[in-house]
């Protein structure tokens, strides 16, 4: 909690909470005279009360407690005496009790008061005090039963959460703000704690972003005296072990925390709480205390949280007092395998195991790797050793465990290796030699295949394998010499060279190999390999090593041509430049050729132009420089140089055209648009240009330009339809499905027939246009989904989740607003027959959503359109049952 956010700088646009956090008690009661609002909190939730409590302001909160007192003997003289309710029904002190302040507000209240209080079920009353009285009423319960009015109550009541809420537990039903118990037990006094609870305040309610508990908020603020003062006095009103809503309680805080002492005292308290209130003996009460159960994080156990020694030591001293069962399945380990991975109580761990060695063949469910290989693992070995030395067969059996998935002795290996724990792996290999050596595959795959394996390690596991199984060291130098194991062995020297040059040289020289005799699978060079990769620095250094830039790969490639930097191509062009001029590779390309395929531009083909090759030259299979070209700039050097746009044709289209980059494209597509062969291949790009692209990659490759050539967008919209009405249509799902809103907004302002209901048979939740459109907006699309409900389509139509239009977009409704949609999306979609009690997978109904989502205006909407709130969910939840549990309070009249 942030505590400068209390202080009273915080509150100056708040007089109120400003002289509370002073202590002005003298203004505060002026305050007060004067017909301030006391419970009104602000947009953060919090009140005068809570401004006092964060201060130690003593006798304002006094000033204070004492109106709440008052307001609330008006509550209970009502209850009493108007209501006829017994004294001894205090239930209705958990039930809202929201505030009337102006004339208008306490009018409209009793307006809507019940005249039968006792008819209304307790559980969905709401209740309202008046600041003025009206015909002798200062407090009335609103009549929620009364179906005719439940909008107008639910829209009353949103009116009032402003004024705040009369209650010491909860001072704003529109945010989840800390209570002031919770507040007192962070910052304040024990004389200020006390004060709360003796005027009512629980300490059994949580509060809060985390929902969690005053006594849990002096444990996270390192206030041993405080929660020593709660469980002293109030530990009758708690469970000091209770969870927040990510399940975590203040022992677990402290362990991860580090804070022994409060662990420690913590333990105390839930000791004290459950012996006393459950009868637990003590045994049952730490192995219960000891536990940490979340459904998000079943992975996570409590001892997870005993990463420091002090910790460790803690838990070890439960845990001998709790005398666990260290049989006990945790996830996918067992309770023993557990403390011996974490360190912790591994004495009483090695005693037991020593009583009962079956508790070495307890495993964990991913891998079978059992209590055995963990010791080792975890380095036991002094332990393990005497267990073979004693129990030497048994031993090998549990440790050779497999079956024909796991090979658990093999997983132990590989984490040896990677640790490069020395010992652990001399051990294993040493005691199971012979069961290693029968699966030599698995084996080397273990050790020396290793992907993160570094040079010192592998050396070293080398000397330990020569040593105890050398039959290994014969079987890596066999795989060595298949091609796939040389091609890696090549990267690998070409990265050593990229990252240490000087060092990797003369160890690749050390083998008596030359530098140019290193090749890769598809017969490259270093030179080769570092063009290809634009290392220019390494180019440079190969080249003063005198490279020859003449020798060809595999596919008839020399260096240069597979240059895409023009730094590294002039580089290498300066190294027997003429030879390279009049090198062809094995298709007959030169190397205008290659290089406008390769994207290279500007000063590099200059070069190439000044030495006499033309632009327009065809290759021995039809091409030209301009259809090899793939970037916008290559293109646009060649047009500027004389590049002939009517010698393309369908078979630039066919071949090249796909291969292009974006920007080429684009570079070229006005000159070409108009070609009769291009109509009659235009169908094909508008496809291509979408392809599974979403909009953000869409705007940057296409957008714009659609946007600017007005006639080529045009013309591929009406080739793509007048091809295909089906390849349209799906085209036309797939943009409403990605969020290209301007491709489906062109395609609805140009009217094709489409079938606007399509759906793709590969799509993963089976949408229409319509639920893609409301199921991903990244830019406003209200425009298109009005246009699109103009069209023939079912309103109705779900997805493979069950869900409709309405109800998508209810669950998305929050977001949705910022994409210009409004309650009017609503009414068109139930203008076209749009269905409002539909359910989806989770039996969720549209009004459920809007609940769930705090969506007012929406709840409202539906409610008044006539949506069904009987409807319950998969979980048996009504729609007013979905809300935050901290104002869920306030809408379970909605039934």
């Amino acid at each position: 909690m942030n505590r400068s956010k209390y202080k009273p700088e915080y509150f100056r646009a708040f007089p109120l909470h400003h002289a509370a956090a002073k202590c002005y008690v003298v203004e505060v009661q002026r305050q007060l005279d004067a017909d301030t609002n006391p419970y009104k909190p602000t947009e953060e939730g919090l009140t005068a009360l809570h401004a006092a409590v964060a201060n130690n302001s003593v006798a304002v909160v006094d000033v204070l407690l004492k109106r709440y007192a008052d307001d609330l003997s008006i509550a209970r003289e009502t209850i009493q005496h108007r209501f006829l309710w017994k004294p001894e029904l205090v239930e209705w002190k958990n039930r809202p009790i929201l505030i009337a302040w102006s004339e208008t507000e306490c009018q409209a209240a009793l307006a809507l008061a019940t005249s039968c209080p006792a008819g209304i079920p307790l559980n969905v009353q709401i209740f309202v005090l008046l600041r003025q009285p009206q015909e002798g009423h200062r407090f009335v319960a609103l009549d929620v039963c009364n179906r005719s009015k439940r909008v107008e109550t639910l829209r009353f009541i949103r009116d009032l959460l402003p004024n705040g809420v009369l209650s010491l537990d909860r001072s704003d039903l529109r945010v989840n703000v800390v209570n002031y118990l919770h507040m007192a037990c962070s910052y304040s006094k024990k004389e200020i704690i006390a004060k709360l609870i003796r005027n009512g305040a629980s300490l059994s309610v949580p509060s809060g972003e985390q929902q969690s508990f005053p006594y849990m908020a002096a444990c996270e603020a390192f206030r041993k005296d405080i929660a020593i003062f709660l469980a002293t006095n109030y530990l009758h009103h708690f469970d000091p072990g209770a969870c927040d809503r990510q399940d975590y309680n203040a022992l677990h805080k402290m362990l991860q925390r580090n804070q022994k002492a409060m662990a420690e005292e913590i333990v105390q308290h839930m000791l004290k709480y459950r012996m006393s209130k459950y009868r637990e003996t003590m045994s049952q009460a730490i192995t219960n205390i000891f536990r940490f159960d979340s459904k998000e994080y079943s992975y996570i156990t409590v001892w997870t949280f005993a990463s420091s020694v002090p910790m460790r030591d803690l838990c070890s001293k439960y845990v001998l007092q709790g005398e666990f069962d260290l049989r006990t399945k945790i996830e996918s380990s067992s309770l023993l395998g557990i403390f011996i991975t974490r360190g912790i109580a591994l004495d009483y761990c090695l005693q037991k195991i020593e009583e009962d060695l079956d508790l070495l063949r307890l495993e964990g469910s991913h891998n079978r790797e059992n209590v055995l290989h963990k010791l080792i693992r975890c380095k036991r070995l002094t332990f393990v050793k005497d267990l073979y030395e004693k129990h030497g067969p048994l031993m090998k059996e549990i440790f050779e465990t497999e079956d024909p998935e796991n090979k658990p002795a093999f997983e132990l290996l590989r984490i040896l290796v990677q640790n490069m724990d020395e010992y652990g792996l001399v051990f294993a290999l040493e005691n199971h030699r012979d069961y290693y050596v029968r699966h030599m595959d698995y084996l080397i795959n273990a050790t020396f295949k290793q992907s993160c394996l570094k040079k010192t390690a592998h050396i070293k596991l080398s000397e330990i394998m020569a040593k105890i199984i050398p039959e290994a060291l014969v079987k890596l130098d066999e795989i060595k010499n298949t091609p796939d194991s040389q091609q890696n062995d090549f990267y690998d020297m070409m990265r050593d060279l990229r990252e240490s040059f000087r060092i990797t040289i003369p160890h690749l020289e050390a083998t008596g190999q030359r530098l140019e005799d290193y090749l890769d699978g598809d017969g490259r060079t270093f030179l080769h390999t570092a063009v290809s990769w634009s290392e220019k620095d390494l180019v440079e250094k190969l080249l003063a090593r005198n490279f020859d830039v003449m020798k060809k790969d595999a596919n008839g490639c020399l260096p240069i041509h597979l240059a895409r930097n023009e730094s590294i191509f002039e580089m290498l062009l300066a190294k027997n430049e003429s030879a390279q001029l009049e090198c062809v590779n094995e298709t007959g390309y030169n190397l205008l050729h290659v290089s406008c395929g390769n994207g290279l531009r500007g000063s590099a083909l200059e070069k190439l132009l000044e030495h006499g090759m033309d632009v327009n030259e065809p290759t021995p299979d039809g091409n030209l420089p301009l259809s090899l070209a793939s970037c916008c700039g290559t293109v646009r050097f060649l047009l500027n140089h004389g590049a002939r746009v009517e010698l393309l044709n369908e078979q630039f289209f066919c071949e090249r055209l796909p291969k292009m980059q974006y920007c080429g494209l684009w570079e070229l597509l006005p000159h070409i648009f108009q070609k009769d062969w291009f109509k009659s291949y235009a169908h094909l790009l508008l496809p291509s240009m979408v392809g599974r692209l979403n909009r953000d990659f869409f705007y940057c490759d296409h957008e714009r330009h659609l946007e600017r050539h007005e006639d080529i967008r045009r013309m591929l919209f009406d080739s793509l339809f007048e091809h295909s009405k089906e390849e349209a249509s799906k085209l036309f799902w797939r943009v409403c499905q990605n969020a290209i809103v301007c491709c489906a907004r062109w395609f609805l302002e140009y009217n094709y027939d489409l079938d606007y209901d399509y759906r793709c048979t590969d799509d993963w939740d089976r949408s229409t246009p319509l639920l893609g459109l409301l199921s991903y907006m990244e830019l406003p699309n209200d425009d298109i989904v009005e246009k699109l409900l103009q069209k023939p389509i079912d309103v109705n139509a779900t997805n493979d989740r069950k869900r409709n239009a309405l109800i998508i977009l209810a669950d998305r409704y929050r977001w949705a607003k910022y994409y210009g949609h409004s309650l009017e999306t609503f009414r068109l979609l139930l203008k076209r027959g749009a269905k409002l009690d539909e359910q989806d997978e989770s039996g969720n109904t549209a009004l459920h959503y809007a609940f769930q989502e705090e969506q007012w205006e929406l709840v409202e909407f539906l409610i008044e359109s006539g949506a069904n709130t009987t409807v319950k969910n998969e979980s048996n939840k009504l729609p007013g049952e979905m809300g935050p549990a901290f104002n869920r309070c306030l809408f379970s009249f909605i039934r």
